[in-house]
C-alpha cells in the first residue's frame, strides 16, 4: 500500500463475522462484535497475517468494539468501556458459534492515541486501559438561597456564600464565619448586617446556628452539637426568631442593638411522631398575635398566641383555646392565616383559618406549595403546571407556565425571585414581568459520570 491507496490481501476469516469490526493501528488485529447462542454478545479477535482466531472473550452487553492499539481490546456498553490486555487472553473457542447480532451494533466514536471514545448517558467516554473520564456537564442546583438586602439574593453551597445583586450578578463573596469542616444549610438575614446561620459538620452531620455580624466579623453561638437542622423563622414585625420541626423548638427575640437572641420560651421536646411549627406572624397585621403555634400529630392543633411566652407555662397555655382540624399543614402568612389541606368527596382543598374560626377556601389546581409574601397581601401558588400570584381576597394576580420551581423568595425591594434547580429568576411581584434570569451550569473532564437529573427545561429558556 504504502503511500497509495489499494486493496491488499483478503483476510480469510476462519468464522463469520458481525457488522461491527475493528481494525488495530499497525492492522495485525481484526476485532468483530458478534452474537452467540450460548453466551450472549462476545469478541473476535483475528491476527490478519495468518487469520486465526486468537480469541473469543465474552462481551456482556457490548454494543461497540474497537482495537485503541495492537496490544488491547476494547468493547463498550452503556455504562463504560472495559478493557482487555490481549496478551491475557484464554485461547480461542474453537467450537464459538455465532449469529448477526438482533440490532444495530457499532464503532466507537473514535480510536486514537491509545484512547476510546464514546457515549454514556449524553456524556464522551474517553478511555485509555489504564484510565476512562467522562467529559459532560450537570445544571447546578443551589442548596442555599435566601432574600438579603436591597433586593439581593443570598446564594450558598457547601462553606461559600455570596450576594447576587438585583440582575442576579455575583456582587461579592459574604462572610458568615461558617465553621471549617461545616456546610451552609440555611441563612436568615434579620435586618442591618446580621444574620442568623445554621451550618452542618460534614463529619459527623451535627448541626450549629449562630448569629452574625457580617461588618464586624463577629459570630455568637445560638445552638451548638444538635442531632437535627430545624426549620429557621424570623419576624421583623416582633422580632421574633423561631426553631421548628427539630427536637428543641423555641422562640426567641432579636436584640437588633446588640449581637444577641434572647429566649421567649422553650418548648418540651416532641414525642413519638408529634412534630411542632412556631411561626412568628406581624402582630400590626394579625390582630396582635405574634405567634401561630402548630402541633402536628393525627390532627393539627392550632393556637394564635399574642404573648409567646405561654408556650413555656403549661397552666397559662391550657387558658388558650386552641383550633384542632383534620388536614395537613401548607404554610403560615404574616397575617396570621393558616393554610390547610383538607380531604373532600373528590380530592383535596385548600381551607384557610384565622382567629380560630374558617374563613376561606383557597383556588387550586391540585398539589401546590404556597410561598405568602412578607406583608400578608399575596401568596405565590408553585404547582408542576407553573406558578400563580393571588391576592389575599382570593383573586388571582397572574400565571406563569413555570416548571421545576421549588422555592420562592420574596425580596425587600418588591421583587419576587423564584429558584429552580436550573437557576433564579427575578419577577416583577405585581405583575409576573421578567426583570432578570441566571442559570448555572458545570462542564468538564473527570473520572466519574456527572449527575444525571431529569431533563427538563431549563428555567431561563421557560422565561424567554
Amino acid at each position: 500500500v504504502g503511500d497509495q491507496l489499494a486493496w491488499g490481501a483478503w483476510i480469510d476469516a476462519p468464522i463469520d463475522l458481525g457488522p461491527a469490526v475493528a481494525l488495530s493501528p499497525s492492522g495485525k488485529r481484526l476485532a468483530s462484535l458478534v452474537a452467540t447462542p450460548r453466551h450472549g454478545m462476545a469478541l473476535l479477535l483475528i491476527d490478519t497475517a495468518s487469520g486465526a482466531l486468537v480469541a473469543t472473550p465474552p462481551a456482556p452487553g457490548a454494543v461497540a468494539v474497537g482495537l485503541p492499539t495492537d496490544d488491547h481490546l476494547a468493547y463498550a456498553t452503556a455504562s463504560g468501556i472495559t478493557w482487555f490486555p490481549i496478551a491475557k487472553l484464554k485461547a480461542a473457542d474453537p467450537a464459538i458459534v455465532t449469529t448477526p447480532p438482533q440490532f444495530p451494533r457499532g464503532t466507537f466514536a473514535h480510536l486514537a492515541g491509545g484512547r476510546a471514545v464514546g457515549a454514556v448517558h449524553g456524556e464522551l467516554v474517553i478511555a485509555s486501559p489504564d484510565r476512562t473520564e467522562f467529559l459532560g456537564y450537570e445544571l447546578m442546583s443551589l442548596p442555599v438561597t435566601s432574600a438579603a438586602p436591597n433586593g439581593h439574593v443570598l446564594i450558598g453551597s457547601g462553606e461559600t456564600v455570596a450576594l447576587l445583586d438585583p440582575q442576579l450578578v455575583a456582587t461579592s463573596s459574604l462572610d458568615l464565619r461558617v465553621p471549617a469542616g461545616s456546610n451552609v444549610s440555611d441563612a436568615r438575614w434579620l435586618g442591618g448586617t446580621q444574620w442568623l446561620v445554621q451550618t452542618t459538620t460534614r463529619a459527623d452531620g451535627l448541626t450549629a446556628v449562630a448569629l452574625v455580624d457580617t461588618v464586624t466579623k463577629r459570630s455568637v453561638s445560638v445552638r451548638s452539637s444538635m442531632p437535627q437542622a430545624h426549620l429557621l423563622h424570623h419576624e421583623r414585625g416582633s422580632q421574633l426568631v423561631t426553631f421548628s420541626l427539630g427536637d428543641s423548638p423555641e422562640v426567641l427575640r432579636h436584640v437588633p442593638a446588640k449581637l444577641r437572641l434572647d429566649s421567649v420560651a422553650k418548648v418540651p421536646r416532641p414525642t413519638g411522631f408529634q412534630r411542632i411549627q412556631l411561626v412568628p406572624v406581624d402582630p400590626a397585621l394579625a390582630n396582635g398575635s405574634q405567634l401561630v403555634a402548630i402541633e402536628m400529630r393525627d390532627r393539627l392543633t392550632i393556637r394564635w398566641l399574642a404573648n409567646p411566652a405561654v408556650l413555656a407555662n403549661p397552666a397559662a397555655l391550657a387558658a388558650n383555646t386552641p383550633l384542632v382540624v383534620e388536614g395537613s399543614l401548607a404554610s403560615v402568612d404574616a397575617a396570621g392565616r393558616v393554610y390547610v389541606w383538607q380531604s373532600i368527596t373528590h380530592g383535596l382543598e385548600l381551607v384557610v383559618f384565622a382567629d380560630g374560626k374558617r374563613i376561606a377556601t383557597l383556588p387550586t389546581t391540585g398539589a401546590t406549595a404556597l410561598w405568602p409574601d412578607r406583608k400578608g397581601t399575596s401568596i405565590l401558588q408553585v404547582s408542576h403546571h407553573g406558578i400563580t400570584l393571588v391576592g389575599n381576597d382570593l383573586v388571582r394576580r397572574w400565571a406563569l407556565p413555570v416548571q421545576g420551581v421549588t422555592e420562592a423568595l420574596w425580596l425587600d425591594d418588591g421583587s419576587l425571585a423564584i429558584v429552580s434547580g436550573s437557576g433564579i429568576a427575578r419577577l416583577e411581584a405585581a405583575t409576573g414581568k421578567l426583570l432578570a434570569a441566571r442559570c448555572g451550569w458545570r462542564f468538564g473532564l473527570g473520572p466519574k459520570l456527572h449527575q444525571v437529573l431529569p431533563r427538563i427545561e431549563p428555567l431561563c429558556s421557560q422565561l424567554r
